[in-house]
């Protein structure tokens, strides 16, 4: 290679970035180059994430295929020359036949560069139709859930209104709405709970043996207060209902209770401190301050409470009204219109006035940010949504008629409506949460990973190009693989190719928004890499692959590192933390090549990793954008030797029960707790680290080549500083990139660079055109950077020799052939379009494997004129 690194220098690990149909189409041109100079035999490790995995599924999978010998036939068909003879058939022969097959295999991965829709309108019906009906299921398994909540909080005051002990609402406003009943206790939690909790916290802590003067003004004031009202109790009269009487008699449990609470904690202080045996001095800092926060964590469950009851008050509020005037009887026609029309009309003029402020002026007015309008659309979506759920389940038990004035409706016939619809829908909720199957197939990911597989696991497949139908919407036997067949064992015979293939490294996200053992929100990277191998799975920072016994560095069971699962067939033996003789196997979901890949490239869905937010979450779930998967890991979090939090308990008992609803709700709300529960949720490996480069830098390559072929036009090289820093952080490698100084003394400055040169616009040449084209857009310097990197453990002593990395970036120097030339003047993003855009056309789709071959063509051609690091 032109770094002058010798081909046996060590291990050779390349990281495939994602980047959708952009990254792989990308590494197939760049891996065709290296097959042309007989290099793909040396790679040991491939990392990829996300559109860098669809590549190498492909290349995995076409190591594995039976009509491929050795590891020269595989060169062969991504570009390179047979070099061997082949035993039990004529040369001749079956080099024309690898011919036929390598032409046809680059012809359907070609085809189905619009792999989504690769066949135009059909694809493109079948998929909206396919996506139509998960929208409708999704929200059909939520309206259950749903409305059984709204019929419950009916239950109450219906019942009570039947059996004449609350006939009416006891409070009562003016058409046109329809006052909840719960409206009387969500005000009592805010008068009988938060004021007293939030009060007493001044109350507490205060050390004894003061006198009456040095007492504060709040110490006094509910004392105060309590005398206060009950004088007006004794003016008013004890069973006066006037609203003097009902404010006197509030005021009265305000003090009494600000009492209670504050002498009830800071009664709990001697008591600690005789245990302590701290004597009757002053108390400890430390004492009161716990004393306080205990105070100030109950005032804050008060005010939860108050706001569950104020919200359930406001839905049940809207939604009877809302019925009452646009479908009862009992309202004039008239209102129902006029209600519709208002409510028509603020929501058009809502809606103009955010798209005005979203629009580009040419005066250059702000835009509202895409953080806050996602905030405004998902309160709006999901409060539309609730209030529609209090309206049906207000039609469905006609509760609204007992808050209509001068209603005469029977409250039996009402309770007996809301019984009926709180029983059927109760066995519907029981029984359809237990679909687990269903959690995973009403998303995208069957639709995605289907298409994937049969575009790239199943290019390869000498069976597709024999028919003449060789449409991704069918299903052809051998495109996909288990990982069994995939990742065989290694007392399993394979052929010469397969032995040949490097060790594929799937990587995924595991998010994590809550810590699952201190329950604390993860604000930072919000999950953790997870990485699907031939012999297990790599997750966490410390380990990655088990030993029967070993040093420190290799002890699957230590106590600050993480579950290890070696895989054993289709299986993964789980180690629980302390009792490594104990170690069973664990029956775990298994996952097909396809399916991983179609994980490992879930780009936007409920859980982003660190970009995840609530609003988002929201949005995605209501629109059923997931292309997240639930995975069974098999494991049972409460068997592990480590502290778990008393909300683990009843949270997996949720997730037995309900498991459809509680991991739907856990996707709307982005409440993802890692590993904590038996699921976990996997998204894009880019959510976590997009390079690909976090595994091998685990496994301290001598040579890592990572291809970053994910969308930067602005070439800020935010993928790599990701890297960097993580590298930094978990394991200690520091990754340093060579200036143009150092290249050019190491004799390299022919082909590396330092990052700046990469950045489009440092080359003076921007102006290269072809024969009468406008001229280019602005061009790089080189197409490579080369980084040292340097181990070192938490003293900053270096632990392992240094090793090397090589930076390959899609760039354009002006040297190009003249159609990617031509290619970059139409289309000056070029070669970092949109990652959205995954319907490449020919031009679009040779443009870029072209760059790839180009790119490693004259990585490899100088190979052996210049010395380099060894």
């Amino acid at each position: 290679m032109a770094a002058g690194i010798r081909e046996d220098a060590g291990v050779v690990g390349f990281g495939l970035s994602g980047g959708g149909i952009r990254s792989a189409t990308f590494a197939l041109g760049f891996f065709q180059g290296l097959a042309r100079h007989r290099l793909l035999r040396h790679i040991d490790f491939l990392s990829t994430v996300s559109g860098g995995g669809y590549f190498g599924a492909f290349l995995g999978r076409l190591h594995s295929r039976p009509n491929l010998h050795t590891a020269d036939d595989v060169e062969f068909v991504l570009g390179g020359e047979p070099q061997a003879d082949h035993p039990g058939a004529d040369r001749k022969q079956f080099t024309d036949h690898l011919r036929t097959y390598r032409r046809d295999v680059l012809r359907y991965l070609r085809e189905n560069g619009r792999y989504l829709s690769p066949n135009g309108s059909g694809d493109t019906l079948l998929g909206g139709a396919i996506l139509l009906r998960n929208l409708v299921s999704i929200h059909v398994a939520l309206a259950f859930f749903v409305l059984l909540g709204f019929l419950a909080l009916q239950l109450p005051y219906i019942l009570l209104a039947a059996a004449d002990i609350l006939r009416v609402p006891p409070l009562r406003i003016r058409e046109p709405v329809l006052v909840s009943p719960y409206v009387v206790p969500a005000f009592a939690a805010l008068a009988l709970m938060v004021v007293p909790t939030g009060w007493a916290y001044w109350l507490v802590g205060h050390q004894r043996g003061v006198t009456l003067t040095e007492l504060r003004l709040q110490v006094l004031a509910p004392v105060l207060l309590t005398a206060f009202a009950s004088g007006a109790i004794l003016l008013f009269g004890l069973w006066d209902r006037s609203p003097h009487g009902l404010l006197a008699w509030s005021l009265a449990a305000v003090g009494i209770l600000t009492l209670v609470v504050a002498v009830a904690v800071d009664t709990r202080l001697p008591v600690r401190l005789r245990r302590t045996g701290a004597g009757s001095g002053p108390p400890p800092p430390e004492q009161t301050a716990g004393l306080r926060l205990n105070v100030s964590r109950l005032h804050l469950l008060a005010l939860a409470v108050f706001v569950a009851l104020l919200g359930v008050a406001v839905f049940d509020t809207a939604g009877a009204t809302a019925y009452w005037h646009l479908f009862s009887d009992e309202a004039p026609p008239v209102s129902g219109l006029v209600t519709a029309g208002a409510a028509l009309v603020g929501l058009l003029a809502a809606a103009q006035q955010t798209v005005a402020r979203l629009a580009p002026r040419a005066e250059g007015r702000p835009r509202l940010p895409a953080r806050a309008l996602a905030w405004i659309m998902a309160i709006v979506l999901l409060t539309l949504y609730l209030v529609l759920m209090a309206i049906l389940a207000h039609g469905i038990t006609r509760g609204y008629s007992l808050l209509a004035p001068g209603s005469r409706a029977d409250p039996v016939a009402v309770g007996g409506r809301a019984l009926a619809g709180v029983a059927v829908l109760t066995i519907v909720v029981l029984l359809f949460g237990q679909l687990r199957s269903f959690i995973n197939r009403s998303g995208h990911h069957a639709l995605y990973a289907a298409r994937l597989t049969r575009a790239y696991l199943g290019a390869s497949n000498p069976d597709r190009h024999r028919g003449a139908d060789r449409s991704v919407l069918h299903i052809v036997a051998g495109d996909d693989a288990t990982a069994e067949d995939y990742f065989p064992p290694a007392d399993r015979t394979v052929s010469a190719a397969w032995r040949a293939a490097p060790l594929h490294l799937v990587n995924v996200t595991v998010n994590e928004t809550i810590d699952g053992r201190s329950q604390v929100q993860q604000r930072d990277r919000k999950g953790s890499g997870l990485a699907f191998g031939p012999c297990g799975m790599s997750l966490g920072v410390r380990h990655h692959v088990v030993h029967a016994g070993g040093s420190e560095d290799n002890d699957p069971v230590a106590a600050d590192g993480y579950q290890v699962f070696p895989r054993d067939g289709d299986e993964y033996r789980a180690f629980a933390l302390g009792t490594p003789d104990a170690a069973q196997p664990t029956p775990w979901e298994p996952l097909s090549m396809g399916a991983l890949v179609g994980i490992s490239g879930a780009a936007f869905t409920t859980g982003l990793g660190a970009r995840t937010s609530l609003p988002i979450s929201v949005l995605c779930a209501l629109a059923n954008i997931r292309l997240g998967y639930w995975w069974h890991s098999g494991v049972d979090p409460g068997q592990r030797h480590r502290h778990q939090p008393p909300q683990a308990n009843w949270r997996r008992q949720l997730e037995r029960v309900f498991p459809v609803y509680s991991l739907l709700l856990a996707e709307m709300l982005a409440r993802f707790r890692g590993t904590s529960l038996p699921h976990w949720y996997l998204s894009d490996g880019g959510h976590f680290e997009n390079l690909g480069g976090y595994e091998l830098i685990r496994r301290r390559p001598a040579l890592t080549v990572l291809l970053d072929a994910e969308a930067d036009p602005d070439y800020t090289f935010h993928g790599l500083a990701g890297l960097i820093r993580k590298a930094r952080i978990d394991f200690g490698a520091d990754i340093h990139f060579l200036d143009a100084g150092e290249i050019a003394t190491m004799g390299l400055d022919h082909a590396f660079g330092s990052l700046e040169q990469l950045r489009r616009g440092r080359n003076p040449a921007g102006t290269v055109t072809c024969e009468g084209s406008p001229a280019a857009p602005p061009l790089s310097q080189r197409h490579f950077a080369l980084a040292r990197v340097i181990y070192t453990d938490e003293r900053g002593l270096r632990k392992a020799p240094e090793r090397w990395l090589v930076y390959v970036k899609p760039t354009m120097t002006g040297h190009e052939a003249p159609d990617l030339m031509e290619y970059l003047t139409s289309n000056p993003t070029f070669p970092h379009q949109s990652t959205g855009d995954q319907f490449f056309d020919e031009n679009q789709w040779e443009s870029y494997r072209m760059l790839g071959t180009y790119m490693a063509e004259l990585l490899c051609s100088e190979g052996h004129s210049h010395a380099g690091p060894e």
